[in-house]
């Protein structure tokens, strides 16, 4: 049995730090643990491999390394991983250099607390959300689009002058978006994210995802937190289109110690239509009205998870879609729907009335035949009167050139019939 084969990196310089232990490993780089020896100063190494960094085929992958250090420092929010160098080793190892965090990742508490069987209390996630919601909107005003917002690229640390005593910290722009730079918008048809956090527009691989993108995957996180699942989970086709197509469950199904105004909140950020969703601004608003309220409970959920939960993280996709529309065939295709139903609808109304009239009118009795009024005449005897006709036979009247019997009768014998008298 061959012994563990030892990282040749530890113990070399990167810049001025030296490398002293591997933090994580993910599938473009590694992040190691780096100290300054003079003054003692931790930090962290994030490395894209030689691999990528030297392959022309690999060009966008140094070019969002290069644009995650660019956007962290053009949002200079205290929400954002501090980022203070970038360079390249002599294999071409490009790298970055940033401050080192303390504590643990979103996605390691709720991993934590589902084990335990139990969720954060309504309050204290409103509280790192409404932090992320922060961050976020600093990055729009800044017209930085995040695109991969989920638990494992959210950090907790430790922090006395925030309500909680916890602040968040928003990692890896690697996926970014400049929207003020032309040269550094995704090519339309390229999908980029991660699925189970995907706004609709992004997983259609439109050209039109904004900031509100970064909405409904915040939207997403919420209803995660709140309700111990996302709201769609399964393969990541299926995903996908459920996010394009159906309907999230009801929050307040799935968490009933939150206020029915704090579901409406969540659910209203998972609304398809990108251009109909809030911005990130409002969504902070709101979110710190709800803080403000006091009607967010601060005891947590216990009893765990009632619906099957994330399990192994949620990795990050890039995919490719044929079809580039300006907007999401689904929301045209509810209108068109919503119209169709709407003129069944009328015509069913329409039909039903017909029919409603039409029976009333076939099933009303028509008005009784009135018997006519008898003349009143004297007939010389023998001669008979005539009777008078029944209502049976003034609806079926005799044949007008057809004598009646009496009238033969009287003729048989030599007489004129008799004139009746008006």
């Amino acid at each position: 049995m061959q012994p563990p084969t030892q990282d040749p990196l530890l113990g070399t310089l990167i810049g001025k730090y030296t490398v002293t232990r591997e933090i994580g490993r993910g599938g473009f780089g590694v992040v190691y643990e780096v100290v300054q020896q003079t003054i003692g100063h931790r930090a962290a190494a994030k490395l894209l491999s030689p691999a990528l960094a030297t392959d022309p085929k690999h060009l966008k992958y140094v070019e969002r390394f290069i644009d995650e250090a660019r956007a962290v420092n053009l949002i200079n929010h205290p929400g954002v991983i501090k980022i203070f160098d970038l360079g390249e080793l002599p294999d071409h190892t490009q790298y970055i250099l940033m401050e080192y965090l303390d504590g643990e990742t979103l996605q390691a508490r709720i991993d934590k607390y589902q084990s335990e069987g139990r969720r954060m209390s309504p309050r204290k996630i409103f509280q790192l959300v409404s932090q992320l919601a922060g961050v976020l909107s600093q990055a729009h005003d800044r017209s930085v689009i995040h695109r991969d917002l989920k638990p494992e690229n959210v950090f907790l640390i430790g922090d006395p002058d925030v309500e909680g005593k916890e602040r968040c910290k928003l990692l890896d722009f690697g996926l970014a978006r400049f929207l003020d730079s032309p040269e550094r918008r995704t090519s339309a048809g390229m999908t980029l994210g991660t699925p189970i956090y995907m706004a609709p527009e992004q997983c259609m691989g439109l050209d039109t995802v904004d900031g509100r993108a970064d909405v409904y995957s915040l939207g997403i996180l919420l209803y995660q937190l709140l309700a111990g699942t996302p709201p769609f989970v399964g393969e990541l086709g299926a995903v996908m289109r459920a996010h394009c197509a159906a309907a999230p469950p009801p929050l307040a199904l799935r968490a009933s110690n939150i206020s029915v105004k704090a579901a409406d909140f969540v659910m209203s950020l998972l609304i398809k239509d990108g251009l109909v969703r809030m911005p990130m601004r409002q969504a902070e608003r709101l979110m710190t009205e709800l803080l403000d309220s006091g009607e967010l409970a601060k005891e947590e959920y216990q009893g765990g998870v009632s619906v099957p939960s994330v399990g192994g993280g949620a990795p990050t996709a890039m995919l490719t879609v044929e079809h580039q529309q300006k907007q999401p065939p689904i929301i045209v295709a509810a209108r068109k729907h919503a119209v169709l139903i709407g003129a069944v609808t009328a015509a069913s109304v329409f039909a039903l009335g017909v029919g409603l009239l039409g029976g009333r009118a076939l099933k009303s009795c028509p008005p009784a035949v009135k018997a006519p009024v008898c003349p009143t005449t004297d007939c010389p005897a023998p001669i008979q009167c005539p009777e008078c006709p029944s209502a049976a036979a003034e609806t079926n009247p005799p044949d007008a050139a057809r004598p009646s019997k009496t009238v033969k009768r009287l003729k048989r014998n030599g007489k004129e019939p008799p004139r009746p008298v008006f």
